[in-house]
Order: structure tokens, then C-alpha cells, then sequence
């Protein structure tokens, strides 16, 4: 395989691609060329660029464990840096650490933070095998300079008014609409393993039933007339369901809130006085 070359593979543009677009910049200006792939083109990428790295988010299914083996043999290094790891349930930190895939043959794992790390020593993971490092959150990098001179900056809201960014995280819902096996299939690694997953479909009827509260939420600030509020949906989340509740209200109220899906969660977070991120969400982080 190509020395020097390296695939990073990117599982939700909207949320990861910025984050290993700024990975690539920085290994590309020491001289190893990179490729950013989706995530499902991880068996292809071999073949296409044949590189010395591929970098995943996770390792943590049985056939991307046998996978990392089949790399190993042919000589690809394998490396994990996760897109997510606001991990607080316990036995969600040590699945995600590997507990259940273990036996995953891991080259570099790169952690969000320490408590990722000792879970990782705790399910097995050995430091003389896989390198475990510890780096933060690439994307936060886009809150420092240079790299915040990149983005272009929102309009600032009218006279007299702040802007409160909402970040809604309420992507579940989805299989509320969806045949029950589809939710099935999705929580068929967690629910055997993990408590707080067991009554799944619950969770999901739960999660429905804030996003539906949320509004009051949003008109309440309206109404007072000193805010201008913007709705940033998650982006497993449909934003149609916010821009449809707001083709309901009146003019004077549509007029102080919006849907924003498409600018960078750094230029929102940057552009705003105050973030709410609603339920468990890395933006509270980002935010802070």
C-alpha cells in the first residue's frame, strides 16, 4: 500500500466533514496525501488509494472488527477517532470503548478525552499494541484563529433584539414514522447490552413527545419580542417538521425565528449571545 497516504472516513458531512477536512490540511502540509470518503465506501477506498491509514469513527460492529484484522494482515495501518463521546451512562462509555469488540486490531486510537482513554485500558485495549492518544475535538479548532476568519459572518439581528440558538437533538423520532423493525434493526448491538437501551421504542416515543414540547419553548421567546431565535435541527433530524410548525404562526411571530440547516454550528454559535442545546448534545461543549 502507498506510503504516506491516508483515508479518513466521514460519517455525516454536515456534522464530521469540517472537522476531517482541517485533519487533511494539516497532514497534506506535512507532506501525506489524504482522501476524505464516506463512511460507506470504506472497502473501496483499498482499492482507489491505496493507502498506508484508513481512519474510522468506530470499530464497533462484528464486520468492521474482522475488517481492522484484514487490513492488519495486508500491512494498512488502522486508526479511531470518534465523532462522538459525550458518553455519561456508564455502560454506554464502555461499549463505545469496545467492551463487546475488543478483539478489533486497532493501530491509533485518537480520544476525545481521558475518560475514553481509561474505559479503552479497561475493556482490553493494550498500549503497546494500540497507541491511545488523547486530542479533543478537532472541529474546536474553528472557534481560534486563523481558522475562525473562515467562516463568513451572519447578519447580526435587528435593533434591540439578542439571538438564543436552539440545537435540537431529537433524531430518533424518525423511527417513530418508520415499521418497528426498522428501530429493531437499529438498536439490535445496544438493547442486549445496555439497560438504558432495553425499552428502546419508549425512548423513541419519548423523544417524540419533547420535540413536540419544544415549541412552546420557542414561541414563548417570540412573543416577548427581544429575541430572534434560530432552530438548528441535529442533522440526523428533519428540519421540515420545525419550518412546517412555523408556517402555522402568524407573520409578527414567523418574523423573529428561523430554521437554520445549512450554516456551519460555528458560525451559529459564533454569531449568537446565548446556545441551548437541547437534550445531550456536544454543542453545550462547544458553546461553554
Amino acid at each position: 500500500m502507498g506510503k504516506g497516504r491516508v483515508v479518513l472516513l466521514v460519517d455525516n458531512r454536515k456534522r464530521d466533514l469540517l472537522g476531517a477536512a482541517l485533519i487533511a490540511h494539516h497532514l497534506q502540509r506535512l507532506g501525506i496525501a489524504c482522501f476524505l470518503e464516506p463512511l460507506e465506501a470504506y472497502r473501496a477506498v483499498l482499492a482507489a488509494h491505496k493507502p498506508a491509514l484508513v481512519l474510522f469513527n468506530h470499530l464497533l460492529a462484528s464486520h468492521l472488527v474482522h475488517y481492522s484484522k484484514r487490513l492488519h494482515k495486508m500491512g494498512v495501518l488502522t486508526a479511531v477517532l470518534p465523532n462522538e463521546a459525550l458518553l455519561y451512562n456508564r455502560e454506554v462509555l464502555r461499549f463505545n470503548a469496545g467492551r463487546f469488540h475488543n478483539e478489533a486490531h486497532i493501530d491509533h486510537y485518537f480520544c476525545w478525552h481521558e475518560a475514553l482513554k481509561g474505559a479503552l485500558l479497561e475493556t482490553g485495549f493494550n498500549e503497546s499494541t494500540t497507541r491511545i492518544s488523547v486530542v479533543g475535538v478537532p472541529r474546536f479548532d474553528y472557534y481560534y484563529p486563523p481558522w475562525s476568519q473562515l467562516f463568513e459572518r451572519l447578519p447580526e439581528p435587528a435593533a434591540g433584539k439578542q439571538r438564543i440558538l436552539f440545537c435540537t437533538n431529537f433524531a430518533l423520532v424518525r423511527f417513530s414514522t418508520l415499521p418497528k423493525s426498522a428501530a429493531d434493526q437499529f438498536f439490535a448491538a445496544w438493547a442486549p447490552r445496555i439497560a438504558a437501551y432495553k425499552d428502546y421504542w419508549g425512548c423513541i416515543q419519548s423523544v417524540r413527545q419533547r420535540r413536540e414540547a419544544i415549541s412552546a419553548y420557542f414561541l414563548a421567546l417570540a412573543e416577548t419580542g427581544r429575541y430572534e431565535v434560530i432552530i438548528r435541527p441535529h442533522p440526523g433530524e428533519d428540519a421540515g417538521f420545525y419550518r412546517a410548525w412555523l408556517d402555522t404562526l402568524p407573520a409578527n411571530l414567523r418574523s423573529s425565528m428561523r430554521v437554520d440547516a445549512k450554516s456551519t454550528i460555528s458560525q451559529l454559535i459564533m454569531a449568537s449571545a446565548v446556545t441551548v442545546a437541547v437534550e445531550t448534545c456536544t454543542t453545550t461543549l462547544e458553546s461553554w
